[in-house]
């Protein structure tokens, strides 16, 4: 569970890592992406934040069930 602001960038920064293979995005990658959507990594930022926002902001007898 992602429960700091810490924890968010460092689960982000480690996506972004595994998935394209650098930290940063390079302006050519920004600039591409303005055009092409990278739907993988949008996809896993949202699932990030997600976790972190219902980690932070639900009862502590809340939990997924799967």
């Amino acid at each position: 569970m992602i429960t700091t602001k810490a924890e968010l960038k460092y689960y982000l920064a480690a996506d972004r890592m595994m998935n394209r293979g650098s930290f940063r995005r390079s302006v050519r990658t920004a600039l591409k992406e303005m055009f092409i959507p990278d739907w993988i990594m949008q996809y896993l930022i949202v699932l990030r934040k997600t976790e972190y926002a219902v980690s932070r902001h639900s009862n502590t007898q809340f939990y997924w069930k799967m």
